[in-house]
Protein backbone atom coordinates (compact mmCIF):
# COMPACT_ATOMS: atom_id res chain seq x y z
CA UNK A 1 0.00 0.00 0.00
CA UNK A 2 2.42 2.42 1.02
CA UNK A 3 6.66 2.43 0.00
CA UNK A 4 8.56 3.59 2.76
CA UNK A 5 11.88 5.33 2.07
CA UNK A 6 14.73 8.02 3.58
CA UNK A 7 16.12 11.14 1.38
CA UNK A 8 19.36 12.78 2.37
CA UNK A 9 19.56 16.72 2.43
CA UNK A 10 21.69 19.27 4.41
CA UNK A 11 23.33 15.95 6.01
CA UNK A 12 20.08 15.12 7.57
CA UNK A 13 18.18 11.84 7.17
CA UNK A 14 14.53 11.98 6.15
CA UNK A 15 11.99 9.19 6.20
CA UNK A 16 9.06 9.21 4.20
CA UNK A 17 6.39 6.71 2.97
CA UNK A 18 4.37 7.44 -0.34
CA UNK A 19 1.09 6.28 -1.63
CA UNK A 20 2.17 5.87 -5.36
CA UNK A 21 -1.58 7.30 -6.21
CA UNK A 22 -2.01 9.48 -9.33
CA UNK A 23 -3.28 12.33 -7.34
CA UNK A 24 -1.87 15.74 -6.16
CA UNK A 25 0.66 15.31 -3.51
CA UNK A 26 -0.06 15.44 0.06
CA UNK A 27 2.73 16.37 2.71
CA UNK A 28 1.62 15.66 5.95
CA UNK A 29 4.38 16.55 9.12
CA UNK A 30 3.75 15.43 12.71
CA UNK A 31 5.22 16.51 15.62
CA UNK A 32 8.19 16.24 16.85
CA UNK A 33 7.34 14.00 19.78
CA UNK A 34 5.25 11.86 17.43
CA UNK A 35 5.32 9.82 14.08
CA UNK A 36 3.78 9.05 10.87
CA UNK A 37 1.81 6.43 12.51
CA UNK A 38 -0.62 9.58 14.08
CA UNK A 39 -1.66 10.27 10.04
CA UNK A 40 -2.92 6.00 9.42
CA UNK A 41 -6.89 6.64 11.17
CA UNK A 42 -7.00 9.12 8.30
CA UNK A 43 -5.62 7.17 5.10
CA UNK A 44 -8.79 6.23 4.02
CA UNK A 45 -10.05 9.28 3.76
CA UNK A 46 -7.80 11.53 2.04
Amino acid sequence: MFASNTIQANGLTQHYYRSGGDQLPLVLLHGFTDDGSCWSPHRTTM
